[in-house]
């Protein structure tokens, strides 16, 4: 039945035929693998709220309809831009806004003794709808980076505490692999053209979600691990994949390009122990772009007769070289017949230690700490530089000595739009773009961070309005010429067309 569903979505995936997850009869035991144990050789089960969402989104695809879950309901919607991205209404966009407002509220405005019992996205991008003050950056700084260092001792000491000689050949493991440079390896993970925005992303993946949980499966169960009990599937929010594409790929983000984001869908598998990890990266290892022969590690995984196409692009070996905040894991990174979804291996007892504290702890550490590539979240270059904003947003490019924005410099704002061009103090000034996620655009002239001057707006539409502007607001002469070839010239005062009436 899940292969029927699988394939149904068919005139929604560009190749010939959509992944289909292999039934119990076409070899989808493990035979010879462990043929003492008849559980080996039995078929791998997809759980019922996975078929169930599959199913779902496929006929939303079928129909042309996006599959971007909703961050409220779950509810799939077509909102990948806009004042309702990530949200299948405005009440739902409302209802989440009032919850995390009113939380904010109840805390009280002192942000410096309760900021760990918050969302740390939306306090950093939206307290000041609340009315909350931020407190100096330098002070927040300071007390989340000390519970970041405190937090890394502590994994540390969990680390400490397991049999070394078991966890010894999973820190012996490259810390990135295959054994290239960075970039190139993180190049490998590119997603296909079909995934080029949001919302293809969304709708790329689903028919692979199924394989992904499969191929989790198998991998459990080749660790001595019971699948039902130790995988656990998930889709990434729009708002959480929008954050994160705007922080580490802006210059993608910013043309709508989310063929970085990688971890749409994703898969957990949670060990009891380092062997079943390692034994699981072994695994991993020879499902390779250049292995030879991939086919008797597919065996071991229940896969060897599954028509589609499996290649691991990358392990990051998390042991070796812990994420911010010391958490240790392996995240692999899995291509399925052209599209790359995310599995993570977590050792059960680290990951019990700090639980959900832990991983919303994760976020704050995030937003001030040293990402991935290099770059300071609260860069304080007074040359060229990146930095991260309490009212949300990411700015790349020149600043004062007092870092405001000072010179040439892109901002992408959390709402997905952008400005690109000159500054002045921290406010647009002088010549520059204004990208809405809308699609709307406006080149031209700004002052004290308002439209000012001569300039010209394109509305997505196809209408155009060239003139002057004041303050904000078309003020003195204009054309405005619409889609359909009509056009009107003369005054405008204060956004308001002016008729020249003769006495």
């Amino acid at each position: 039945q899940a292969a029927e569903r699988t394939s149904a979505g068919a005139p929604a995936w560009p190749r010939a035929s959509p992944p289909r997850p292999p039934s119990a009869g076409r070899g989808m035991g493990v035979q010879g693998s462990r043929p003492e144990d008849d559980r080996w050789k039995r078929p791998l089960a997809v759980p019922a709220d996975l078929k169930d969402y599959v199913a779902k989104a496929l006929a939303k695809i079928q129909t042309d309809d996006g599959v971007i879950p909703c961050e409220v309901s779950g509810k799939f919607h077509d909102n990948a831009a806009g004042h309702l991205r990530g949200f299948s209404s405005a009440a739902a966009k409302k209802r989440w806004f009032d919850e995390r407002i009113q939380q904010l509220k109840d805390l009280g405005s002192d942000l410096l003794t309760s900021w760990d019992q918050l969302d740390a996205d939306f306090v950093m991008y939206h307290a000041s709808l609340a009315g909350v003050s931020m407190p100096p950056a330098a002070r927040l700084r300071a007390q989340v980076l000390q519970r970041m260092e405190q937090q890394v001792a502590e994994y540390r000491g969990c680390l400490d505490r397991l049999p070394q000689e078991e966890l010894k050949p999973i820190l012996d493991f490259d810390e990135l692999w295959p054994p290239r440079l960075p970039k190139a390896v993180r190049d490998l993970c590119t997603q296909p053209d079909s995934a080029t925005t949001m919302r293809l992303n969304y709708a790329a993946g689903i028919p692979c979600l199924e394989l992904l949980y499969l191929f989790s499966a198998g991998l459990a169960r080749a660790a001595d691990l019971d699948p039902s009990e130790a995988v656990t599937w998930s889709v990434k929010p729009a708002m959480r994949l929008q954050n994160k594409a705007m922080m580490l790929f802006p210059t993608e983000y910013a043309v709508n390009d989310f063929r970085r984001s990688i971890d749409v869908y994703r898969t957990s598998i949670m060990a009891d122990s380092c062997q079943q990890i390692s034994r699981m990266i072994d695994i991993l290892e020879n499902i390779g772009r250049e292995t030879f022969d991939r086919h008797k590690p597919l065996v071991r995984l229940g896969l060897a007769e599954c028509p589609e196409h499996f290649v691991v692009e990358r392990i990051k070996n998390r042991f070796a070289r812990p994420s911010i905040g010391g958490y240790p894991d392996i995240l692999v990174n899995l291509r399925i017949s052209g599209y790359v979804s995310e599995i993570q291996l977590q050792l059960r007892e680290i990951a019990e230690f700090k639980g959900e504290s832990g991983r919303a702890l994760y976020k704050w550490f995030r937003h001030f700490a040293r990402d991935a590539v290099g770059e300071s979240m609260l860069e304080e270059s007074t040359a060229l530089g990146t930095l991260h904003h309490a009212a949300g947003g990411r700015y790349t490019g020149e600043q004062n000595a007092d870092g405001k924005r000072n010179g040439r410099g892109t901002f992408f704002y959390n709402s997905g739009d952008r400005y690109e061009g000159q500054w002045q103090d921290g406010a647009k000034h002088g010549v520059g773009t204004y990208y809405y996620a809308v699609g709307d655009r406006y080149v031209g002239e700004w002052q004290d961070d308002r439209m000012h001057g001569q300039g010209r707006f394109m509305y997505h539409g196809g209408d155009i309005f060239e003139g002057r502007y004041l303050n904000g607001l078309r003020h003195g002469r204009g054309v405005h010429r619409k889609a359909n070839g009509e056009f009107r010239e003369g005054s405008w005062w204060k956004n308001k067309h002016c008729e020249l009436v003769c006495m």
